[in-house]
């Protein structure tokens, strides 16, 4: 495909499996292709594509709401609904996206519309490291309490949540 078409379909997808196509084209196309996407999704997939497709950064998605603890309920139930996310949770983290905590999305239905995300959140559990290998991953006591687990960088930087089937997808490939 022309790269006109092919951002013309890239766009329409999610970063995840924008990456997945990205991964296979030469380093000279992927660079434009990038170029050619919205900001947003450019930097999310460049995020991922820095990492190895080993370890679970690279599979993680970043297509996640993410506030600040001082948002107020009404405001973040207003965000879900406009948000191309497909995961019921607000994540939420400081100026610097360090992940703090989190809130359902049942929780917030339930919420006074005033009050503020720091006020509902609960504390990570269980955080997987961006950099961890998919095979090493599998026994995560996390996965006992969860389906779906943030994934973090080094200082507890936000990069997306991956969820258990996510992973069973990601080692299937690997072998």
């Amino acid at each position: 495909l022309d790269n006109q078409r092919s951002l013309e379909l890239l766009s329409a997808m999610g970063t995840q499996p924008t990456v997945a196509i990205l991964r296979h084209l030469p380093d000279d196309q992927r660079k434009v292709l990038i170029g050619g996407l919205p900001t947003a999704a450019a930097l999310a997939s460049a995020m991922l594509l820095g990492y190895g497709e080993d370890t679970l950064g690279a599979w993680a998605d970043p297509d996640v709401v993410l506030l600040a603890a001082d948002t107020q309920a009404g405001v973040a139930v207003e965000r879900m609904r406009l948000a191309p996310a497909a995961h019921p949770v607000v994540f939420v983290a400081d100026n610097e996206r360090r992940l703090t905590g989190s809130v359902a999305l049942s929780v917030l239905m339930r919420a006074p519309a005033a009050a503020t995300l720091a006020s509902l959140m609960q504390r990570p559990v269980a955080v997987l490291t961006a950099f961890a290998p998919l095979s090493a991953s599998v026994e995560h006591p996390g996965w006992e309490h969860s389906s779906a687990l943030p994934v973090v960088e080094p200082g507890d930087r936000l990069v997306g949540i991956l969820t258990r089937d996510a992973l069973a997808r990601a080692l299937r490939r690997a072998t």
